[in-house]
């Protein structure tokens, strides 16, 4: 079985991060938003990743909750760790993991 090649950039963060942001400021979805909002938390951009995920947070209503259920819980898992006691803060995560649970 043949593999795709990358060029070499498939655990390089900061490149993901500049698509990311360009998505982001180009391309306003809840998929790309929340993606956004991963990478500013996998690169320890606090402040950004706080804005980001209340956002996400914002925008999520009652009423298109089904349709924004996973970004809300990407946002609220990333504000946990940003407010959790410095004691008890988890490592990083595989933030795919939490497609199982909900």
């Amino acid at each position: 079985m043949a593999h795709a090649n990358f060029g070499g950039n498939e655990n390089d963060l900061q490149r993901a991060f500049q698509i990311s942001e360009y998505l982001h400021h180009r391309i306003r979805t809840t998929l790309i938003h929340r993606y956004y909002a991963r990478m500013l938390y996998s690169l320890n951009m606090h402040p950004q990743m706080e804005e980001q995920s209340m956002q996400i947070l914002q925008r999520t209503t009652a009423a298109d909750l089904a349709m924004r259920r996973s970004a809300a819980v990407h946002a609220s898992f990333f504000l946990g760790q940003l407010y959790a006691p410095t004691k008890t803060r988890m490592m990083p995560l595989n933030i795919l993991a939490l497609y199982e649970v909900f």
